[in-house]
């Protein structure tokens, strides 16, 4: 059995690998033009980056990074994005990269399936597994970098989202239109409105999330009706500390067995996408200004008290709350 110093331990080692990939979006918060593809490869980390043609190439990559979102903007000549066997384990395959495409095409390959995106389409792909893109010239496209437990926590199976691909997105103007906004504020040293722009996006992200289930979907429309209801009184409720998978169950007229089958196969239990959202709205209110009480920001949160939020920072984090807020107002 996994000891909690285990899991504190472990904690602390995402957390350094999160410190990392922040450091790694710093480089393109300034905005970057690439005129060569010497430069287009020194880039490579997550991944190895190569321009097809290998005489010339031309680009600009922006970035953009807040709480667990970092947006990458990036525009150029065509290129070969590889994930391969070497790059895995380095910290970015608790992730799931999503390409929201503005103009260009990309396909892409993993764990044997073969798929392609052109305008307002969305592909997404599993960073704990290899894969291999090739874009065509003139692309423009939006890659966010969003941590996989982020959609477990909502009731999407991620699973479904390997090199996987949804065309006419029909909110693309919207996120665009927030990152856009997002790379302004930055580039104008505006951080006020950070907080809402980092949930604007991903709760557009999570709405699309789940449309990538309807073609996987093995249950019945009874119990896909009831896994949705269970998904939206968690979401209105998880803030009240009385709410429980016994409630939840109890809510929707089924016993605890039958409400853990709504969600079986998943990474992601009943009880940890509520602790999930209680410490996503936690550390949300971290953030703001101001020194809070940690047992008013636990109440609120839904955590019966401080010492179970700083239970749950310890094991996500490896730092209590107090430590987290004051390394959040450091960076």
């Amino acid at each position: 059995m996994t000891t909690r110093n285990g899991v504190q331990k472990r904690a602390l080692e995402v957390a350094e690998d999160n410190e990392r990939i922040r450091r790694n979006a710093e480089r393109f918060a300034g905005g970057l033009s690439i005129r060569r593809p010497d430069e287009l490869a020194s880039l490579s980390q997550a991944w190895t980056i190569r321009a097809l043609d290998p005489n010339a190439y031309t680009g600009r990559v922006d970035g953009w990074h807040h709480g667990r979102l970092m947006v990458t903007h990036s525009r150029g000549d065509a290129v070969t994005f590889h994930r391969s066997r070497a790059h895995l384990g380095d910290g970015n395959d608790r992730h799931i990269q999503i390409c929201l495409i503005k103009t260009g095409k990309i396909v892409t390959r993993q764990r044997g399936q073969e798929s392609a995106g052109r305008t307002d389409s969305l592909l997404t792909l599993l960073l704990d597994h290899e894969f291999l893109s090739t874009s065509s010239n003139d692309m423009d496209v939006l890659l966010f970098h969003v941590p996989r437990s982020y959609f477990e926590a909502r009731g999407i199976n991620t699973a479904t989202m390997a090199a996987s691909v949804l065309d006419r997105v029909p909110v693309a103007e919207a996120i665009r239109s927030l990152v856009a906004s997002a790379i302004s504020l930055q580039r104008a040293g505006d951080d006020s409105l950070r907080d809402y722009l980092e949930r604007s996006i991903l709760e557009l992200l999570t709405g699309l999330g789940t449309l990538f289930e309807e073609g996987f979907e093995l249950m019945d429309k009874h119990s896909v009706g009831l896994r949705a209801n269970v998904l939206g009184i968690l979401e209105a409720e998880y803030a009240d500390p009385g709410t429980s998978a016994e409630t939840l169950a109890k809510a929707v007229g089924v016993s605890r067995r039958q409400l853990y089958r709504l969600f079986e196969g998943r990474n992601v239990s009943v009880a940890g996408m509520l602790r999930e959202r209680r410490l996503d709205h936690a550390e949300l209110l971290l953030r703001q200004p101001g020194n809070a009480p940690i047992s008013s920001i636990a109440e609120a949160s839904g955590f019966s008290g401080p010492d179970q939020l700083s239970r749950a920072m310890r094991d996500r984090h490896g730092r209590t709350p107090r430590e987290y807020r004051a390394a959040f107002r450091s960076t």
